[in-house]
């Protein structure tokens, strides 16, 4: 794992520039953005990810109980995405995943938190932008696309 905040809280957290290769999972990005709080973003952008799983968002979740937890929006802006040579046919190797973990230690995620994930420019292609979300949260009109695993939307 390159990034990894586990549960702990995380506000306004921005990524820029990293350079993240050979590994399994290039970044889990953060699932708690505190109770009781505001609305938060985290950032990723300009970075290059090399990795058999190089994104990982999941819903929102904490140890300390998942109830109250605030609402997140990731944005995703300007990453190029590869995969390392070599890896074993049977890994399923994506750009972004959108997981649904069970309890995993990290507390049972709270699916009714609203979280937005925004793509931008995906994989150098200028204007190719859309928003992505999990299968319980996809709303009419969405699709799918190689390298993401999830369900996507143009806007």
């Amino acid at each position: 794992m390159g990034i990894w905040f586990a549960d702990y809280m995380q506000r306004g957290l921005v990524i820029t520039n990293a350079n993240i290769q050979g590994l399994m999972r290039g970044i889990m990005m953060p699932f708690n953005a505190g109770h009781g709080l505001s609305a938060d973003t985290a950032t990723l952008k300009s970075s290059y990810l090399n990795n058999a799983i190089n994104i990982i968002i999941r819903p929102p979740s904490s140890v300390n109980g998942s109830d109250g937890l605030a609402p997140m929006s990731f944005v995703l802006r300007d990453i190029a995405f590869a995969t390392p040579p070599n890896l074993p046919t049977t890994w399923a190797c994506t750009n972004v995943n959108m997981d649904t973990p069970g309890n995993d230690g990290f507390g049972m995620p709270n699916y009714s938190v609203p979280v937005h994930v925004y793509m931008y420019n995906y994989k150098g292609v200028l204007n190719d932008n859309f928003e992505i979300f999990w299968d319980y949260n996809r709303p009419s009109g969405t699709t799918t696309r190689s390298g993401i695993d999830g369900f996507i939307k143009a806007f």
